[in-house]
């Protein structure tokens, strides 16, 4: 071919696939990476930003705004239950009948009552005291950050266990489950776990995977190209 007759336009045929590779890698990273923030079909949070200027809300926004503190007021007692119940391993049954289909079938009730599985890991043996804040709300949708701190107090690290109720089929059921701990920087009023705030997205294995794969497809087509220039560059033996 014309275009790969020339050394100079071979090599910078080699750099602009390269390049080209590298964008579509980063691409994806960004596409799979974890996103935090967003709406993500929540709805108005519960703490809006203020306003310099002082205007009111729209009627709409007024209604969506008491929608978001209704789902937080009907999902805290049940947020507070809920991860109370699971750290002190109490009414565990009560607790699983909160899951969401999808978590059900995940945990099952057995694995709860035999302490097998549990999203959460605590000392049976220990104390804790619980403390819930309200994370986020929106008119189908509630999160709350517990800390859980052991009694007497014995860590500068305190767990945090983050909790996602979402309403299905008229019911508040719990769609997410992360356990953490604070820090010098975290604590319960910036605890955000991957896929816990509203549109935000939770990294899998899958999403590993094809990163991975898409890096050592990039790597077979460097060498690939390397190799076929090289040897359009060998000089023709006589």
């Amino acid at each position: 071919m014309a275009l790969l007759s020339s050394p100079r336009r071979r090599r910078r045929l080699a750099s602009l696939v390269g390049i080209l590779a590298l964008v579509a890698v980063a691409a994806g990273v960004i596409a799979l990476l974890p996103r935090h923030g967003g709406a993500g079909g929540a709805g108005t949070l519960t703490q809006a930003p203020r306003n310099p200027f002082g205007t009111t809300t729209t009627p709409n926004e007024g209604t969506e705004r008491a929608a978001a503190g209704a789902a937080a007021q009907a999902a805290r007692p049940l947020a507070d239950a809920f991860v109370a119940d699971v750290v002190q391993r109490r009414h565990l049954a009560q607790a699983h009948a909160l899951l969401s289909p999808k978590f059900a079938a995940k945990y099952t009730l057995s694995d709860w009552q035999a302490g097998k599985h549990l999203p959460v890991s605590f000392d049976p043996e220990k104390q804790y005291s619980v403390s819930t804040v309200l994370s986020f709300s929106g008119a189908k949708t509630a999160g709350f950050v517990s800390a859980v701190d052991e009694v007497p107090h014995a860590s500068s690290e305190i767990p945090l266990v983050a909790v996602r109720f979402d309403k299905e089929r008229g019911r508040w059921l719990v769609t997410y489950i992360r356990q953490g701990h604070s820090s010098r920087l975290v604590d319960q009023s910036n605890y955000a776990p991957s896929g816990f705030l509203p549109g935000s997205y939770s990294q899998g294995n899958k999403d590993w995977a094809i990163l991975i794969l898409g890096f050592l497809a990039v790597v077979a087509l460097v060498v690939l190209l390397d190799r076929l220039l090289g040897g359009s560059r060998r000089p023709a033996r006589v």
